[in-house]
């Protein structure tokens, strides 16, 4: 449950950024005539025009990935807090958030790359046994 929060957090904030990497590509685009396709048949429009459109939607796509991202953001951090363990917190978003390999994750956070998995395993278990409760 917590791993899947934390990669779902991710993925949100990925989503932003890639939204607002498109906002820029599309800001960059010089007026030029093009051919747009409705259809069965082509209109030929501005590219100042189309790219207006692409920004308000794209405008409006990215304010509603913003919301979900700071929910999921939110669901992250409530779940994170039921981690009694500091360490174990900052691993769990080190290998699951920021997508860190075992050994680096570990390194991050002062422990070995075996007692990192341990501490994964054990609160994996932890915590499937309390699901089951």
């Amino acid at each position: 449950m917590l791993i899947e929060t934390i990669r779902t957090a991710r993925e949100a904030t990925l989503q932003v950024k890639h939204t607002t990497a498109a906002i820029s590509c599309a800001r960059s685009v010089r007026g030029q005539s093009v051919i747009r396709y409705t259809g069965h048949s082509a209109i030929r429009t501005d590219c100042i025009e189309a790219t207006v459109e692409i920004l308000d939607q794209l405008k409006r796509q990215l304010a509603e990935e913003e919301k979900y991202a700071e929910e999921c953001r939110l669901r992250m951090e409530e779940a994170l807090r039921k981690v009694p363990d500091a360490t174990t917190r900052k691993l769990f978003l080190r290998r699951f958030y920021e997508k860190r390999k075992w050994e680096e994750a570990a390194r991050l956070v002062g422990l070995s790359t075996g007692a990192a998995k341990m501490r994964y395993k054990r609160y994996i278990e932890q915590e499937g046994t309390q699901d089951a409760a």
